[in-house]
């Protein structure tokens, strides 16, 4: 069993792979900070500085499982992650763009408001229980919601992958 598992560097290059059937470098350029690595030879010696590649995008234009769900299946899609300042696809990537949401339901919004309002108001009142139990409950009542419809959900927990 040599590399079974390895499919890039990272979270990012994992999630790409499972929710885009596509590895990183088949991907239009999305990273926030690109360097050479991925680029023909030709090209990277041209002398680009890092950050200049005249095609870089958001990660809206991949092609995501969850759009071919809801497009072609009638899927009420949801995407989130605990952690919005360290997002699979935020952090080293350029993340979605703001033309549209990316699924359904899109946690992201509403948790860096949280956080923004975490700094703001130190306090958590009435927070006793784990960010973790708090976000089951959350996923708990969207079932609920969309009781009836087909669903497709991806929710990642960081400190389950990244203690």
């Amino acid at each position: 069993m040599e590399l079974v598992n390895i499919i890039g560097d990272g979270t990012t290059a994992h999630m790409l792979a499972l929710l885009t059937g596509l590895f990183e470098t088949e991907l239009p350029e999305s990273r926030r900070f690109p360097d050479n690595r991925f680029r023909p030879v030709e090209e990277a010696s041209q002398g680009v500085l890092k950050g200049e590649i005249a095609n870089e995008t958001t990660v809206d234009t991949f092609p995501w499982v969850w759009d071919r769900y809801s497009r072609l299946a009638g899927y009420a899609t949801h995407y989130i992650e605990d952690e919005p300042h360290w997002g699979s696809f935020q952090y080293r990537l350029r993340g979605f763009g703001a033309a549209r949401e990316p699924v359904t339901s899109y946690g992201r919004p509403c948790l860096v408001q949280a956080i923004s309002d975490v700094k703001k108001y130190p306090r958590t009142l009435g927070c006793i229980y784990s960010r973790c139990f708090y976000f089951h409950l959350y996923l708990v009542r969207l079932f609920a919601l969309f009781r009836g419809l087909l669903l497709l959900f991806f929710s990642y927990l960081f400190p389950f992958t990244h203690p």
